[in-house]
């Protein structure tokens, strides 16, 4: 019986392996596909802004964030940013002087996408809430895009 089994199973494979290798349509001409394939238009981009490249972070030390080692008001910017980026979602940090709360903001001014982070640096003053009224206000505008179909087109 189990013989049996063995050749049927054999003979089938043998019949339907042809039939199986003739119905993936060898004729087919790879230049005309290739042709085909070119001829169709280009996908959109993504985003109508240009891929920028990320440089690696230099590495610190665990004393350069020490709480009560916070960066100079005249210390490069880079290391403002990732210090207080450090601390901003922690609580009993230290508290940045207005040298270094306006050279964040200006830093948001760059990147809106740092301002939720450093939100709670900012002072509540009206002024500090007009400013950062005014970033978004300016982001909003700069990022309406209108789609038609040639592209991305600002508007």
């Amino acid at each position: 019986m189990r013989h049996l089994l063995q050749i049927i199973a054999l003979a089938s494979l043998v019949c339907y392996w042809p039939a199986a290798a003739l119905a993936q349509n060898p004729d087919l001409d790879s230049s005309e596909v290739m042709r085909q394939l070119l001829s169709l238009p280009a996908p959109m981009p993504l985003s109508g802004k240009a891929p920028t490249t990320v440089e690696p972070k230099k590495q610190r030390s665990p004393k350069f964030f020490a709480q009560d080692n916070p960066p100079p008001d005249d210390a490069p910017r880079e290391d403002i940013l990732e210090y207080w980026d450090r601390w901003a979602d922690m609580s009993g940090r230290p508290a940045p002087s207005d040298a270094v709360r306006q050279r964040l903001l200006d830093a948001c001014l760059d990147d809106l996408e740092r301002l939720p982070k450093f939100l709670t640096f900012f002072s509540p003053s009206e002024a500090a809430a007009a400013k950062v009224k005014e970033l978004f206000d300016t982001e909003n505008l700069q990022t309406k895009i209108i789609f038609n179909e040639v592209g991305f087109v600002k508007s």
